[in-house]
Formats: structure tokens, C-alpha cells, sequence
């Protein structure tokens, strides 16, 4: 799992609580989607799931789901 921007950590210590480990903290959205590809080793699904609005980065989910995709079509390039 990777995590970023303002929520990631309160998610983080959500996740420590619960015991489960296996994540990373990312600046923003052009860091953490190409590591999750990485992470990914190629072989599986990188999909964005927001727990919470991105005000703090984007105006709207629009501009976010824009981003991912623009994002993911450098992947691998």
C-alpha cells in the first residue's frame, strides 16, 4: 500500500495498529504512483482508491483522476 499527502498518516498509524506493515509514505501522487508500479513488479493492478478528498493538491476528483491517468500512461516508458 502507499500512502500520501496530508491523510497518509492517519492512515499509517491505522494500519500499525491493525499490524499490517507492508506500506509506504509518498510526497504526492507523481511519487507514489510510479513506486506502487515498482512495487507491483509489473505483474499486478495499481489502482487509485482515495479514502478522502485531495484539496490539498487537487480542485477536484477530476483533476485527480486526470493526474493518475496521465501518471500511468508514462509508466514503463
Amino acid at each position: 500500500m502507499v500512502l500520501y499527502r496530508q491523510a497518509a498518516p492517519v492512515f499509517a498509524e491505522l494500519l500499525k495498529k491493525s499490524g499490517y506493515l507492508a506500506f509506504t509514505i509518498c510526497r504526492d501522487l507523481a511519487e507514489a504512483v510510479p513506486l506502487a508500479w515498482a512495487k507491483s513488479k509489473g505483474a499486478a493492478t495499481v489502482l487509485l482508491s482515495p479514502a478522502c478528498a485531495s484539496y490539498d493538491q487537487f480542485a477536484n476528483f477530476e483533476a485527480r483522476g486526470n493526474c493518475f491517468r496521465q501518471l500511468c500512461s508514462q509508466l514503463g516508458n
